[in-house]
C-alpha cells in the first residue's frame, strides 16, 4: 500500500511538472530557480542552527555527565554487574576473561594453561562509604596454586609523582585514585604492564605515542617517593610494590 501511494505521488508531480513545463515554460523556469535558491539558502540556515545547538548541547551532557552522579552510577552499575572478574593481557590487549570462582576447575585450568599471556590481573571490587567501588588489581605473571593467593593486601605506599616520558613527551601517571587501586602487595610494575596501564587509563596519551610512532624502548621513568627519594629508571624496569614500600 505504501509503494503504491508513493508511486501515485511520484507520477502526479511527473504529471504536473511536465504540464507546467509545456504551458508556461519561461514563467516555469524563474520560478523553478526561485525556488531551488530559495530551499538551498533556507537548508543551509537549518544545518546551521542544528549544528551549533548539537555543539550546545553536546557540551552540555559531557559537562552534565561528567559533575553530575548519574556518570558514577552508571559506572557503579556495570562493575555490580561484571561477571569476570580475572582478564588475561596479552599485548595490551585482554585475550581472555574469567570469574574467580571457575579458575581452578579443572577444565578451566586447561584452558588457562594453554593460553600464551603477558600477565593476567584480578579485579577486587570494594564498595566504599560512600558507594563509589573502588577495585583493586592484582597483577600475576603465572598461574597461581591456589585460590589463596587472590587474597588482597593493600601497600600503604604512596608515590608523590611517577613520571613517564620520551624526549617530547610527559605525563604524571596515578596508580591509585577513587575507581582503581595498583598498589598492591606483591604486584610488579614492568614496562609490559605499563604499556597496558597507559592504553586503559590514559589513553589519550597511549594514542600520542603509538600515533607518534614513538618506540616504547625509549621511554624513561622519574619517581619522587613518598619519602621524597628520587629514582631514574629506564625501559628495563620492574618496580615491586611491598606493604610499606616499593623494591626495584
Amino acid at each position: 500500500m505504501y509503494i503504491y501511494s508513493l508511486l501515485q505521488t511520484l507520477l502526479l508531480l511527473f504529471l504536473f511538472n511536465d504540464y507546467l513545463q509545456k504551458n508556461y515554460n519561461d514563467k516555469y523556469e524563474k520560478i523553478f530557480v526561485y525556488i531551488s535558491l530559495k530551499t538551498i539558502y533556507f537548508y543551509s540556515i537549518l544545518q546551521i542552527w542544528f549544528n551549533n545547538y548539537y555543539s550546545k548541547m553536546s557540551r552540555f551532557l559531557n559537562i552534565f555527565l561528567k559533575h553530575s552522579r548519574l556518570n558514577e552510577l552508571i559506572e557503579n552499575y556495570n562493575i555490580r554487574n561484571k561477571k569476570d572478574d580475572i582478564e588475561f593481557i596479552k599485548n595490551n590487549t585482554i585475550i581472555y576473561s574469567v570469574n574467580k570462582k571457575d579458575f581452578f576447575g579443572k577444565k578451566m585450568l586447561e584452558r588457562i594453561n594453554s593460553l600464551e599471556f603477558d600477565f593476567f590481573i584480578y579485579s577486587d571490587y570494594v564498595k566504599k562509604e560512600n558507594e563509589n567501588t573502588i577495585i583493586n588489581k592484582k597483577i600475576f605473571y603465572k598461574v597461581p596454586l591456589d585460590i589463596n593467593n587472590f587474597e588482597i593486601i593493600e601497600s600503604k605506599l604512596s608515590f608523590i609523582s611517577f613520571v613517564i616520558y620520551f624526549d617530547d613527551l610527559m605525563i604524571n601517571v596515578a596508580f591509585k585514585n577513587n575507581k582503581y587501586n595498583y598498589f598492591i602487595t606483591n604486584n610488579v610494575f614492568g614496562l609490559n604492564f605499563i604499556k597496558y596501564f597507559l592504553k586503559n587509563h590514559y589513553c589519550d596519551f597511549y594514542d600520542e605515542i603509538i600515533n607518534k610512532q614513538i618506540s616504547f624502548s625509549d621511554l624513561k621513568i622519574s619517581i619522587i617517593d613518598n619519602n621524597a627519594n628520587i629514582e631514574k629508571l629506564d625501559s628495563e624496569f620492574a618496580i615491586k610494590i611491598c606493604e610499606n614500600s616499593y623494591e626495584k
